[in-house]
């Protein structure tokens, strides 16, 4: 009950904060971004650190993983061997497997998505077969549930709920909120009749202090859901006469297709994850027209919006190169880097010459940008 109050407070002290008002209905707090301010990274950056996750035979997995930093470990998902989930220690030493590939209990063939609770159980979200398991720190097996939908995202709410991203094609709305038998108790954003789901990611999870932040990327909206399952919209992030026109938002396909195709005008889009913390927003916008990828703060203080021009280039400056993935105690942007994404980049000069075969070896690094206090 407290936590109800709480969220509708701070929808109202967001809502009454707003300079500018949403034209289509958002409730949240609309910051102006079309007015921008250059600033330099590298300024707010103490220092990078780099860690090599280690490659064998038992730690193979595929180009592009993102890596999720969670109670003090890496955890990545192994899209190579089954899409079992791949440990590490926070020096970057493989430690264990999770998962199992098969189609009996506690089996699963290409997962969607995973998450691990506050108690170091590991959640993983199947893809042919709809279901979620659940495993121990040390992958032993202890339960499974079916679903009804695809979860293309997922994370624990708390200790009784689940929150996931659903495939068009097994739900008319987009986030579902469950109990852990995934049974359906809430549902949020009803899927347009004209939207087409590809199984691209325009929608993502990011962390929170209460439950998760959900984030739409193609109408730069942020919301929060609660521990308690309720929905409270937080913030979009408004390009003015930049932003997303109408008929690109429900169609990821024709959006990326105009892109490939160069007949996109010059509009913004937010090309990586939003990460949210106490005072700024970070993340990386897209202009279409010439295809650069801009990396943005903006001043939740100030309500000033700030673009990174990268005045400053020296060894390990990978802001051209690699998109954030992750915020983790508003001080440290986390990034992940494959030799896929490296060799398509620009200023490759700017990584360590020491990285490089770790890279070219299939080898995944992850970086951490540590944030000046």
């Amino acid at each position: 009950m407290k936590k109800s109050i709480l969220s509708l407070i701070i929808m109202l002290l967001l809502f009454g904060c707003s300079s500018k008002q949403s034209s289509d209905g958002f409730q949240g707090k609309v910051l102006d971004c079309e007015k921008k301010e250059p600033f330099d990274m590298l300024d707010k950056i103490d220092h990078i650190e780099f860690v090599k996750l280690e490659q064998n035979k038992k730690s193979i997995f595929g180009f592009g993983t993102n890596v999720k930093y969670i109670h003090g470990f890496y955890y990545a998902m192994n899209i190579v061997d089954g899409g079992r989930v791949l440990v590490f220690d926070p020096k970057g030493k493989f430690i264990r497997k999770i998962g199992r590939k098969g189609r009996g209990p506690g089996e699963l063939i290409r997962p969607t998505a995973f998450d691990v609770d506050d108690h170091g159980n590991v959640y993983i979200v199947g893809g042919r077969r709809l279901k979620v398991v659940k495993y121990n720190r040390n992958n032993k097996f202890i339960s499974e549930v079916k679903l009804d939908f695809l979860g293309k995202g997922f994370r624990v709410l708390s200790d009784d709920k689940f929150v996931f991203l659903a495939n068009k094609g097994q739900s008319d709305y987009q986030i579902l909120v469950t109990d852990q038998q995934c049974n359906i108790l809430k549902k949020y954003f009803k899927y347009p009749e004209d939207y087409v789901d590809k199984d691209i990611d325009f929608y993502r999870f990011s962390n929170a202090k209460d439950g998760v932040n959900y984030i739409h990327r193609q109408n730069q909206e942020i919301y929060n859901i609660t521990s308690d399952g309720d929905l409270v919209p937080l913030y979009k992030l408004d390009f003015g006469c930049f932003r997303l026109s109408d008929e690109y938002r429900n169609d990821p396909c024709k959006l990326m297709k105009a892109g490939r195709e160069k007949k996109l005008p010059q509009m913004h889009s937010c090309r990586s994850d939003i990460l949210l913390g106490e005072t700024c927003i970070y993340g990386t916008y897209n202009n279409t027209e010439n295809k650069n990828n801009i990396f943005f703060k903006y001043d939740l203080d100030k309500n000033k919006m700030y673009v990174n021009l990268g005045s400053k280039r020296k060894e390990g400056d990978l802001r051209q190169i690699v998109l954030p993935s992750q915020l983790y105690n508003d001080s440290i942007i986390f990034s992940t880097l494959s030799y896929n994404t490296f060799k398509k980049r620009k200023n490759k000069e700017l990584l360590p010459d020491s990285l490089v075969p770790h890279l070219k070896s299939g080898g995944t690094i992850l970086i951490k940008h540590i944030l000046k206090k």
